[in-house]
């Protein structure tokens, strides 16, 4: 993101950013997935209605869909990002606390009733 678009861009400017991405990275995934090789899809799955399509992409090229939810405590992914904020101070893309809530306040916890083969691993 940051080589393609620079660092931290404007809200308006990030979306059409993101949609890009997107559309780049499942092109790829789709190849990979059908030649049968995994991909490990960390990007984009916050909310129900985004597993649910990408469940559906999956399914319909015959990938096999499978959730993994690492939970962590907020306060320690707060700490967590700070110190590596703190870390490297040259960072191209810096999240403070502020960016951290409004992440949280978008997430919907996966729920078993999407029905996907979950695990959960905790961070």
């Amino acid at each position: 993101m940051i080589e393609l678009f620079g660092p931290n861009p404007p809200e308006a400017e990030f979306r059409i950013a993101v949609r890009k991405i997107e559309t780049l990275q499942w092109r790829l995934a789709e190849d990979i997935l059908r030649l049968g090789i995994d991909v490990i899809w960390d990007y984009g799955v916050w909310s129900r209605q985004d597993r649910a399509d990408l469940f559906h992409k999956c399914s319909a090229i015959g990938a096999e869909f499978l959730l993994y939810e690492v939970q962590c405590d907020f306060e320690e992914a707060v700490s967590r990002v700070l110190a590596r904020a703190a870390n490297n101070p040259s960072a191209k893309l810096f999240i403070n606390r502020e960016a951290m809530l409004f992440f949280k306040s978008k997430y919907e916890a996966p729920a078993i009733d999407e029905g996907y083969e979950m695990r959960v691993v905790k961070g």
